[in-house]
């Protein structure tokens, strides 16, 4: 996990190192990196439960930051740090 917080490109070599490091992504806001790998270790495991499970709490944890990304925006003179926040 030190490797990718650097930035380096890291292959995990088993399934539950894979679903650590999707954790590890998208509490570090690398939530469509998250998704990638999810997907391709859905392509290894077709429909695997936890897999499946994993994506969609990557999809709501996007959806839920959305939501309050756009809540925030419709504060008075919220906008700017909105959009700050999501850069971020």
């Amino acid at each position: 996990m030190i490797l990718a917080a650097l930035g380096m490109a890291i292959r995990p070599t088993t399934f539950e190192q894979a679903l650590e490091e999707a954790d590890w992504m998208v509490q570090h806001g690398q939530r469509a990196e998250a998704r990638a790998l999810l997907a391709q270790q859905l392509e290894r495991n077709p429909n695997h439960p936890l897999l499946l499970e994993r994506m969609e709490e990557v999809d709501q944890v996007g959806a839920e930051l959305d939501a309050l990304l756009s809540l925030r925006r419709s504060l008075p003179g919220q906008g700017i740090r909105a959009e700050r926040c999501r850069r971020a």
